[in-house]
Order: C-alpha cells, then sequence, then structure tokens
C-alpha cells in the first residue's frame, strides 16, 4: 500500500470519527433541550402552588396528621446560639416557632420579621411567609 492511499484512508477515518462525534453531540443536546423544557414547565406548575401554600394558616400546619405522626417529629437538635445546651425535639422547635409567629404582625400574606427571628435564622428580608421561616430553621439549628 503506498503512502497515499494511507493518508486517504486514516482521513475518511478521521471524518467519520468526526461526523459520529459531532451526531452525538447534536443528539445530546436535543436531549438537554427537551429536559429543559420539561424542566421549566415543572418549575411554572411549582410556581403556581407556592402562594396557596404561603397562604395556608399557620394552625393548619400544626395539624396536619401525617406531620405529626412523622418520626421526624421525635428528633432532637441543638440551638445554635446554645451549642451547649439540651438538644431540643423538633416538635418543640415548630411549636415554639408557630407560637411566636402567631405575635408577629402581618403584611397582606406575609410575616414581618421579628429581630429575634432575624439573628436566630439569619433572615435577611423584612417580611416572610411561615413556610420560609420553616426552611430558614436550618440556620438555627445543628
Amino acid at each position: 500500500m503506498s503512502e497515499e492511499n494511507y493518508s486517504d484512508s486514516d482521513s475518511d477515518s478521521e471524518r467519520d470519527n468526526e461526523d459520529s462525534v459531532a451526531s452525538t453531540f447534536q443528539s445530546l443536546l436535543t436531549q438537554v433541550e427537551s429536559l429543559m423544557t420539561v424542566l421549566e414547565t415543572a418549575e411554572a406548575g411549582l410556581l403556581t402552588l407556592q402562594r396557596p401554600m404561603e397562604r395556608m394558616a399557620l394552625h393548619q400546619l400544626g395539624h396536619i396528621p401525617f406531620l405529626q405522626t412523622s418520626p421526624f417529629r421525635q428528633e432532637s437538635f441543638l440551638l445554635k446560639r446554645r451549642p451547649h445546651g439540651p438538644r431540643v425535639p423538633f416538635q418543640l422547635v415548630c411549636a415554639e416557632l408557630r407560637a411566636h409567629c402567631l405575635t408577629l404582625p402581618t403584611e397582606g400574606d406575609e410575616l414581618v420579621v421579628s429581630p429575634f427571628l432575624r439573628e436566630m435564622l439569619h433572615v435577611e428580608t423584612r417580611t416572610t411567609t411561615f413556610p420560609a421561616l420553616l426552611g430558614a430553621l436550618t440556620q438555627g439549628i445543628v
């Protein structure tokens, strides 16, 4: 086989590999675009649920049967402000948070954050919702 024929064969093989890689890459791009469309649809659906969830009354959050029977409510945590203090059951942490929130003024559908919550849970906004405060508990417990 001459050197010229060998080069042509290598070039053809390289072009085939490049075409295969380009085809695979294009296929992956199409799949990613499909996935992004599904995620955007899911995000839009979740956004429509956000406001109704935030408007739930505080007493409703304490009386949902599956939450009351959840074994997680029996887990105990240390408060970051008292790392050497006694561990506090999550159920008690939530009850204290609910009791504190019932004393807070509201603006529309949101609670006005007290200085205590701002410091304890590192809440940076002036107003928030109870579900957002539950999420911020990760800043206050260990």
